[in-house]
């Protein structure tokens, strides 16, 4: 049951994005989407020395 109310609620979801992007001008949706993956680009960018490359354990 859950899954199905998972995967009904992503066919809405999408559809409702659909809906957005014909009401809305493209050039919009374009630069929605353009500051949607810098946002994804910024937050996957791990911190400089915030990791470094490989432990040995010790």
């Amino acid at each position: 049951m859950l899954e199905l109310l998972l995967v009904l609620a992503t066919v809405i979801g999408i559809a409702l994005v659909g809906l957005v992007t014909v009401a809305m001008t493209p050039p919009l949706m374009v630069e929605l989407g353009l500051w949607g993956l810098a946002a994804g680009l910024f937050i996957g960018i791990p911190p400089a020395g915030g990791i470094t490359s490989c432990s040995t354990g010790h």
